[in-house]
C-alpha cells in the first residue's frame, strides 16, 4: 500500500502537481514502513498551515529529548518533529526514514523557515 495524503491526492493531476512542488520530498529509493506501506516521498505542504501553537508543541518535544542547540531549527531532530506535525504521519516513520532522505526533509524545513 502506498502512502497518500488523501485530502491532497484527490486526482492524479493534483498528485503530479504536488510532487513537482518545493514542499514535496521525493525519495531516491522507496522504503517499506512497518512491513506494509511503501513510502516514495512525503508531502510537506502542511508546513504552510502550522501555527505558533504547533511550533511551541514541536519545541516541547524537542527539548524533552534532552537536546540543546543554539539553532534547533537546523537540527534533524527538530525537523523530524516539524515534519511529523506538518504531515500528521507517525513520528516512528521519520525515525525509520533512510538518513539521506531525512536530510532532504530537514532541508525543506530549514528552507521553509529561513526563506
Amino acid at each position: 500500500m502506498d502512502y497518500k495524503n488523501e485530502e491532497l491526492m484527490e486526482s492524479e493531476e493534483n498528485a503530479e502537481e504536488m510532487k513537482a512542488g518545493p514542499l514535496y520530498v521525493e525519495f531516491d529509493r522507496p522504503f517499506v514502513f512497518e512491513g506494509e506501506e511503501t513510502i516514495r516521498g512525503i508531502d510537506m505542504s502542511g508546513i504552510e498551515n502550522l501555527t505558533t501553537a504547533d511550533l511551541v508543541e514541536v519545541e516541547k518535544k524537542f527539548y524533552r529529548q534532552g537536546i540543546t542547540s543554539f539553532n534547533p531549527e537546523n537540527t534533524t531532530a527538530y525537523a523530524k518533529f516539524v515534519a511529523q506535525r506538518a504531515t500528521g504521519l507517525p513520528v516512528e516513520l521519520f525515525d525509520q526514514i533512510p538518513a539521506k532522505e531525512m536530510l532532504k526533509v530537514r532541508k525543506v524545513v530549514v528552507n521553509f523557515f529561513f526563506s
